[in-house]
């Protein structure tokens, strides 16, 4: 039950991370359009597309995790039966989890400093310094979730590539 709530809630990221992908090419799209014809850009376009590419990753990358779709280097693994190849996976997924979780409690300490501090960013838009941080303490709380499913053998059936 849990899992499956689970595996929604990174479909929703998942759509929302290519919604975002979307808005950025329409920003693009805007922006270059009002520059071609002497209306003159977007001031704040770029600062909001260098936000929403840092959003969309965030937001995506355990959903791209799920699904297999990250980059990863196969040669070794296509060259293992596919027993050692799913325990050294489940292994790597683990080292993944551990990895990820201390990211996400750095994130998190420094996000309470910085929400303390009060510290904020000012460019085209004003954000409050913590914003960002606790997104990716967030982002890799849900990797280290994913990794571990996945070390523990509950993560999804993924096709093998031809390569």
């Amino acid at each position: 039950m849990l899992v499956h709530a689970w595996r929604r809630l990174l479909d929703a990221s998942g759509f929302v991370a290519g919604t975002l992908v979307a808005l950025i090419a329409l920003g693009v799209c805007a922006d270059v359009a009002l520059r071609s014809i002497g209306a003159g850009g977007i001031g704040w376009m770029l600062e909001a597309i260098e936000y929403l590419q840092y959003a969309m990753v965030l937001i995506g990358a355990a959903w791209v995790l799920a699904r297999g779709a990250h980059v990863a280097i196969d040669a070794v693994l296509l060259a293992l039966s596919p027993e050692r190849r799913a325990r050294m996976e489940r292994v790597a997924s683990g080292f993944g989890a551990l990895a990820s979780g201390i990211f996400a409690a750095v994130c998190l300490t420094a996000t309470i400093d910085l929400y303390k501090t009060g510290a904020v960013l000012h460019k085209s838009f004003t954000l409050p310094e913590w914003l960002p941080i606790a997104g990716l303490a967030l982002a890799f709380l849900m990797l280290a979730i994913e990794f571990g499913l996945q070390a523990s053998g509950r993560g999804e059936i993924r096709e093998q590539l031809d390569l």
